[in-house]
């Protein structure tokens, strides 16, 4: 006789992060020119539109070239999310190789030469999640992060 295997997947599919990052402020700064010493406020919405939680989440962003990041405005909306987040700086991310960087940076007015408020040796920051799990399952699997830079 033969012998049929039928092998049936009991794990439901892995969590799928989507990202949407935005210039939010001013209005019209991702059609239009802006000037200097303009403060644009970056947001990324995320959600997980997979099987299962996500979890160990990590959500990094860079700062832009030719701004300065705006001391305090980093922050994060969890939603109905239950999530728990740190918000940590790095002096020295390189897009290059992101494992190499660190993240024990403490930004400070002025730093870099930035205007007052402002620190120019931020390079990234990086939104951690220290408790919870990100469901896939609406309304608690989604919110956003933000923060400001001023343009050079």
């Amino acid at each position: 006789g033969s012998t049929t295997l039928t092998v049936v997947a009991s794990n439901p599919s892995p969590p799928d992060i989507l990202l949407a990052k935005a210039c939010t402020v001013p209005a019209d700064c991702a059609t239009t020119p802006q000037l200097p010493d303009t403060d644009l406020t970056y947001q990324i919405d995320f959600s997980n539109t997979g099987g299962a939680d996500a979890t160990n989440l990590s959500l990094v962003d860079v700062i832009p070239d030719n701004t300065d990041f705006k001391i305090g405005t980093a922050a994060v909306n969890t939603g109905t999310t239950g999530l728990t987040f740190v918000i940590e700086y790095s002096d020295d991310y390189d897009p290059g190789d992101p494992p190499a960087a660190t993240w024990s940076y403490t930004p400070t007015s002025g730093g870099g030469g930035a205007d007052s408020g402002y620190d120019r040796n931020v390079k990234a920051i990086r939104w951690r999640v220290t408790a919870g799990s990100l469901s896939p399952t609406s309304p608690g699997n989604a919110g956003d992060i933000s923060f400001v830079a001023k343009i050079r």
